[in-house]
């Protein structure tokens, strides 16, 4: 009875044993000076052949603080999320969260530059994106979002995506199925001079 059971389970999860989404950073101008401001874009996209409906994306990104400087997030040309921002502070250092503020706290909070951040994208109900190969894979599928940073040094700066930090994970959460489909992981990297 055992046996059956778990050969049960295994078929039951063998549909979703491989991740399907990546998760990439692309630097939107490579290369910059000391003062600009780099916006970084945050993708999601898939293998080809694959099509996949997400409910968000929960990402998390690491840089040198003392090389480049959080700014903001902007929504331009991403993906119409019901709600998306910076949330909580990954590794529990930032001073200035909670903040609150209208009309969206979301909005509004901008983590202390300490080098790491959570940025929470969710879908609306009725609208989730369908996350499919792009023309020029893997740099495009479905945008999340520009993360702008000012950039403080000069030399190759770089970014990345870790699977946690602490407890909290980059996950992207499928639509009705997988808590998780996110699949590579895909830092950035520019030059400053």
């Amino acid at each position: 009875m055992l046996s059956k059971l778990l050969a049960t389970l295994l078929l039951c999860t063998a549909a979703y044993a491989e991740p399907l989404v990546d998760v990439t950073l692309k630097v939107v101008d490579p290369t910059l000076s000391v003062g600009d401001v780099a916006e970084v874009q945050v993708w999601l996209s898939a293998s080809p052949g694959v099509s996949v409906k997400v409910a968000g994306a929960q990402v998390l990104v690491e840089w040198d603080a003392d090389e480049l400087e959080l700014q903001k997030f902007d929504p331009t040309g991403a993906w119409p999320w019901m709600i998306e921002g910076f949330w909580g502070d990954p590794d529990e250092e930032n001073v200035n969260f909670p903040c609150v503020g209208p009309p969206n706290p979301l909005e509004v909070c901008i983590p202390d530059n300490d080098g790491d951040l959570l940025f929470v994208a969710l879908a609306a109900f009725g609208n989730p994106p369908t996350v499919t190969v792009g023309e020029d894979y893997p740099r495009h599928g479905v945008l999340v979002t520009t993360i702008q940073f000012k950039v403080l040094a000069v030399g190759e700066l770089r970014l990345s995506i870790p699977p946690f930090i602490g407890t909290t994970t980059t996950s992207v959460p499928e639509f009705k199925g997988e808590p998780d489909v996110s699949r590579r992981l895909r830092g950035a990297r520019m030059r400053a001079r």
